[in-house]
Parts: C-alpha cells; structure tokens; sequence
C-alpha cells in the first residue's frame, strides 16, 4: 500500500510495508505458497517471532478462501500476538494484498502489534482462519512509545472493513464501477489521532484514496 497523499509519519508506513514483504515470504498461508513453516522459538520463551504451525493442506489458501471482513480475524491474531509478548497491543490492520471488494472485504488480513516491554513490533496474518506471522522488528525507544500512543481501541468500539467501506464516496463508486480492480484498506490512527479507515485504489492513471472515520463519528 501506498498512502501517498496522507501527512502520515514515513517511518509508520515503512514498517507497515516491510511486514508485508516479509509477510509474502515467510507467511505462505497468507500467499499461498505451497510449504510448511514454523517459527516458534526452540527455547519456547518468549522470543524474536511468534508461535505458528502451518498446515501442510494450505497451499491455495488464499485464491480458495472466501473474503472476509478486517475485523473478522482480530481475535486469532490477538491470541498470536499474546503468545509472542504478553503485552502485545494491535495498532493497525491492512490487507494483505490489494484484493479489497466493493464490499469491504478481503481474502486476508494483516495485524500488526507492538510491545513496549520488547521494544519491537510484529505482523500476523490470517487467511482462511488459518495464522501466520513475520520477524519482529526492534524500533528505537522514541518510535516505540510513539506507536504505543496509537494503539486501536477493542473491535467492538470500531466499524469493521464492511461498514466503513458504505461510507466511502469515489472508492466505493469506482469499484462497483469496475469489479476486479486492485485495491487495498487499512486501519490505523496515526494520521487524525483516531482510528481511520484508509481506503486506496486506481482507475488509469487516477489514484482514488479515501479517509473514513473508524469509530463512526
């Protein structure tokens, strides 16, 4: 994703694009890549990556799974961010891939946590109820507690991906327009100071991007 137009902090979008990348490469049930993976510590402590098992049935994964709201797989990555640090908090979801529908939803989903007692921060996607996760990476200080500021609220005081999308003006009026265009959401509060759904996608030459107030306000 690329949220050119938003006076976003550029280093938030870095990490949030290199847990992607990472994602695509060591996540295969997030992009459906045929192999097993498993990147649970061997002392069993609390470590540098989170606990996951990846079945061995899960290649297609992704094309095979049905889309799915954003907030749909939060309880999942919850409970795999808890595995890795205790104090884990979600402060922001994107999807996967730009496969966002006209409805909000999207084959995959990925989470990203921060820990401020490890200074670090981590991705877990889920993908057809299957978890899978990315490295963590360490952040300085400065950067640790300013993400920690901008933690989401609990699911159930947010608009889920479904919703927001119908508050959506261009983005929505395009892709119904034209189904099958790429395009991608996230959720974070870093831009307002409050959760915002962002909402990107392209027509031609004409780049569509979308800012949707997550609390309903």
């Amino acid at each position: 994703m690329h949220y050119t137009t938003l006076p976003m902090r550029s280093w938030i979008w870095k990490i949030l694009i290199i847990s992607i990348v990472v994602a695509c490469a060591l996540a295969p049930v997030a992009c459906g890549a045929n192999q097993n993976t498993s990147s649970r510590d061997p002392s069993g402590k609390e470590g540098s990556t989170l606990a996951t098992t990846v079945p061995e049935d899960s290649a297609g994964v992704q094309e095979g799974a049905g889309a799915v709201a954003a907030l749909s797989g939060v309880q999942k990555a919850d409970q795999a961010a808890a595995e890795w640090q205790s104090d884990a908090e979600l402060y922001a979801i994107a999807s996967l891939k730009p496969q966002v529908d006209a409805e909000g939803r999207a084959p995959a989903w990925l989470y990203t946590y921060v820990s401020s007692s490890r200074k670090a921060v981590v991705s877990v996607s889920v993908s057809g109820g299957k978890v899978a996760d990315t490295p963590e990476q360490a952040l300085p200080d400065e950067q640790i507690e300013d993400i920690s500021n901008h933690t989401l609220p609990p699911p159930a005081r947010l608009l889920d991906s479904t919703e927001a999308v119908k508050k959506s003006g261009k983005f929505l009026d395009t892709l119904k327009s034209e189904p099958g265009l790429d395009a991608s959401a996230g959720l974070d509060s870093f831009s307002t100071g409050k959760p915002v759904w962002i909402f990107s996608t392209a027509k031609g030459d004409k780049r569509v991007e979308e800012r949707v107030s997550a609390t309903g306000s």
